[in-house]
């Protein structure tokens, strides 16, 4: 219950947190996205140290401002005309923009060249009622060409502006969008349409005209990409945003001085500087680069590192065409994904903080925090791929507070005396309400898991204790600071372990004192179709009301690790429901293991417990023991109500601490291994004679599974019936559909000693009798084991023997025509009331006859038993 007001919990703090997000309120709402840019900031400068970086891309950066127009005539005369184009550029961009009448010289020599872009400026930040015409707000507007709200948009080819600014046949306008929240230009737009016309970005055309794009066919989704088909049929895709903006992946450069990773050229240094030069026909090797490259005028200012509010312009161009030239592109999360993230990452750490002490969620919170941190780097250094982290880690820490506030558990006591007074009033609770178990229940299931937790914990600070102090003796080193801490530790964990095993003593009496049947009340508000369907599969099939409870409490404690007792008459499915409890929980993919407890207690005490190599004559090796095989695993101890004294000592000591000491070992394993056990014994009984440890008794008991002998569920049997016959009908190649009523009345009769096992081997005895082609199971074909072993006798001759025998008055017939039948009838009775007492087991069987296994085994041939029948 915890767990899941913590999981909604979860939920709750997401849903706040992307409220918050996508709210309006300026002073919050731009805090937030400060940090969250600066989160992204860090993502593009340190999850990838060596960016992709083109070298076609060349920056030339002007100094000096002043005639500007004349410069850049000089410029372009000089590259695009020397030598047949020795130095000419693939194409060339300007930052700027002239006025057509007042700077025609330019306009005419960059038509000439025809490889110039010039930089045509819109600004958005607009005032009310301004004159200027040319300011206009970001507003991007596309044409719907899908269908019925498919939002398929697309961008016509670009035009030219009809303004008086630009005339020449290569410009183009160029997109500036509006800063981020911190004044840094993350996103330029790819295009805008203005006055009915389509303008792309400069930095767009330059880089679709260095890829040879002639034709710029573009189809936007929104929220999606851009898609550009190119001239040679292949496409490319640029992410974007739902406003159509590419978000830049800056490079960072190793130049600390200049902060631009491209190569840099000064106009009036490095190029003009050389213009007689060039002239002449002597070409500088360092301009050489720019032949078939895209270069970008400009002016630089300082050149402070990327991502800052007074990076210059020209690098923002650079990295835009980086960007592209390079598929370096960065993925937006969708809002879709982003409000996914925020559920899921909720309400992982509500089922985190569920059940924990408070300091234990603080640092559940930290790692769940610290490993998102690290996963959202990792994807953004693999995929590109932006995922949001502040929002995320916000929910986290709501997440886990609100938690630590609403979700409260219960002080440990710290003495029995204080532990006393909270049973009392549950007690008192319990009596006035009964459907109050299922907390109390509950309640013992968390101590339960908590004391496993608690004793595997203690055992891994003694294995520390034990390795330190093994150190110290090997090189001498002084660990005795370290094994002190530990050792106060291991105290301070038992102390906690007492407790909480007072405290478990006390609930488990208060289960045995209710006035009431505890099965019946935990189980009340069952589901019983549910129970049906989810044991069938497995074969567990029934109707029994009081079964189906029972199936239903296994399938709760199934989903636990706490030790299960399993009671019930041999062959009433003890075994079976073993195997589903282990199936359903969580230990289904580890090793599994069942041990019959019975026959040699010497050998089995070492089966299960293991042995040092030389801890007794005939010790030639090292033996791990059962517990040890199934760490991790599940332990079906058959029988238990069999053990000896010894081992009974030693599985409650393994139980409890968590810990096998094979014989012969000074120091323990820790091993984690649930065990469920099964007895056909009156355990009580057990307890009550001094044959069975009250402690291990109480052990496991605190949660009995017990199943009815098949005489008290008869409504059963022709579903089990039914089961049977489809089940041997495929093994014998029959086709029987049903039980005739007068076999199914013929089944009620009977008593059932054998329980269902005993149903199965009648009904598989029937199907193999029946004849091919009939479709119903007849009385004729029923036949009972006990009935011949009883009173079924139908020779008379040995019926009158018998009856002569107990009764005096009677004349003793002639003793050699029956001899070998009378005898070999009590032998078989004999052995087969052996076997059922010892439930198939040969050996102990022969030793309660007196005999030796060799004869007995020999006994059985003759007699044609087979003991594999009475294993139940």
């Amino acid at each position: 219950m915890k767990r899941l007001i913590a999981f909604f919990l979860g939920i709750f703090s997401a849903l706040v947190m992307i409220g918050i997000h996508y709210s309006t309120i300026p002073p919050l709402s731009q805090f937030l996205k400060k940090i969250e840019l600066q989160s992204l900031d860090y993502r593009m400068k340190y999850a990838k140290k060596v960016p992709d970086l083109s070298d076609a891309i060349k920056i030339v950066l002007v100094n000096d401002a002043t005639n500007l127009s004349d410069k850049l005539a000089a410029f372009t005369r000089l590259i695009t005309t020397v030598q047949e184009g020795a130095l000419k550029p693939k194409v060339i961009g300007f930052n700027y923009r002239f006025d057509a009448s007042e700077h025609e010289e330019l306009i005419s020599i960059a038509s000439t060249a025809g490889n110039i872009y010039y930089g045509y400026s819109f600004q958005f930040q607009v005032e009310e009622e301004s004159p200027n015409q040319d300011i206009l707000p970001f507003r991007l507007e596309i044409t719907n060409i899908g269908d019925d709200n498919s939002n398929v948009f697309e961008a016509q080819q670009v035009q030219l502006p009809s303004h008086k600014y630009l005339t020449t046949a290569r410009g183009i306008g160029f997109v500036n969008t509006l800063p981020d929240v911190d004044g840094v230009f993350r996103r330029i737009p790819l295009f805008l349409r203005y006055q009915g016309n389509w303008y792309g970005s400069l930095s767009l055309l330059i880089a679709m005209e260095y890829l040879d794009v002639g034709s710029v066919d573009m189809t936007f989704y929104p929220g999606q990409y851009v898609e550009i088909t190119k001239i040679d049929g292949t496409f490319m895709k640029i992410p974007v945003n739902q406003y159509g903006e590419m978000l830049i992946d800056f490079a960072y450069g190793s130049d600390k001085k200049n902060g631009v990773p491209f190569e840099i050229f000064s106009m009036e240094n490095d190029v003009l500087a050389y213009q007689e030069q060039i002239l002449n026909g002597v070409i500088p090797e360092s301009l050489r680069s720019l032949q078939g490259a895209i270069v970008l005028v400009g002016s630089g200012g300082r050149y402070p590192i990327p991502l800052s509010a007074s990076y210059p312009l020209i690098g923002i161009h650079a990295n835009f065409i980086n960007t592209i030239l390079t598929n370096q592109f960065i993925r937006d999360l969708s809002p879709v994904f982003f409000v996914g993230v925020l559920v899921l990452l909720g309400m992982l750490t509500g089922l985190a903080c569920g059940i924990h002490r408070w300091w234990i969620k603080i640092l559940l919170g930290l790692l769940l925090a610290g490993c998102y941190v690290a996963v959202a780097f990792g994807v953004f250094y693999q995929f590109k791929l932006l995922l949001p982290i502040l929002p995320v880690l916000l929910t986290i820490c709501l997440t886990t507070l609100i938690a630590g506030i609403v979700v409260r558990h219960p002080a440990q006591p710290k003495t029995a005396k204080s532990q006393a007074q909270p049973i009392k009033e549950k007690k008192r609770k319990i009596k006035a309400a009964p459907d109050d178990v299922v907390e109390l229940e509950n309640t013992l299931i968390e101590i339960r898991e908590d004391l496993d937790r608690k004793s595997i914990r203690l055992r891994s600070k003694i294995e520390e204790v034990r390795i330190l102090q093994e150190q110290a003796e090997s090189n001498h080193y002084d660990y005795s600071r370290q094994v002190v801490s530990l050792q106060k530790e291991i105290r301070a964990r038992e102390i906690e372990i007492k407790g909480l095993i007072a405290k478990e003593e006390e609930l488990r009496r208060q289960f045995e004192n209710l006035p009431f049947n505890v099965p019946d009340v935990v189980q009340s508000r069952y589901n019983p179709e549910a129970i049906v369907q989810l044991f069938a599969p497995y074969g567990f099939v029934t109707n029994n009301d009081y079964i189906l409870r029972t199936l239903a409490r296994a399938e709760k404690l199934g989903k636990t690790s706490v030790a299960l007792l399993i009671q019930g008459e041999p062959g009433t499915g003890k075994k079976l429901l073993a195997h589903i409890i282990r199936q359903l929980s969580s230990r289904h993919n580890r090793p599994m293991l069942e041990v019959i407890c019975a026959g040699d207690m010497d050998l089995l005490e070492d089966d299960l417990f293991g042995h040092r190599k030389g801890a007794f004559p005939g010790a030639d090796e090292h033996r791990m023991g059962f517990f040890r095989k199934v760490d991790e695993g599940t332990l079906v101890l058959e029988e238990i109500g069999n053990l000896s004294m010894e081992i009974q000592t030693r599985l409650i000591q393994t139980a409890r601490g968590k810990a096998v000491r094979p014989l012969g070992e000074d120091l323990g394993f820790s091993v984690d291994v649930r065990i469920i056990a099964t007895t056909s014994h009156n355990l009580q009984d057990l307890v009550a004679k001094g044959l069975f440890r009250e402690d291990l008794y109480h052990y496991f008991s605190v949660f009995p599974l017990y199943l009815l002998p098949l005489r008290e569920r008869k409504e059963d049997i022709p579903m089990l019936v039914n089961h049977f016959i489809a089940k041997y009908n495929l093994i014998h190649s029959k086709i029987v559909e049903r039980a005739s009523d007068d076999a199914l009345n013929l089944l009620f009769q009977h008593q059932w000693p054998g329980n269902i096992i005993e149903l199965e081997k009648v009904i598989e005895r029937a199907i193999a009798e029946v004849n091919p082609g009939e479709r119903e199971l007849a009385a004729k074909n029923i036949s009972f084991e006990e009935a011949n072993l009883n009173s079924g006798i139908t020779d008379p001759g040995m019926l009158n023997y018998l009856l002569a025998l107990m009764d005096s008055q009677r004349e003793l017939p002639a003793y050699q025509p029956l001899r070998e039948k009378v005898l070999a009838e009590i032998q078989r009775l004999y052995c087969v009331r052996l076997l059922r007492l010892h439930q198939g087991n040969v050996k102990n069987a022969s030793i309660d006859a007196g005999l030796k296994p060799e004869t007995f085994k020999k006994m059985l041939s003759e007699l044609m038993i087979d003991p594999e029948h009475y294993h139940y």
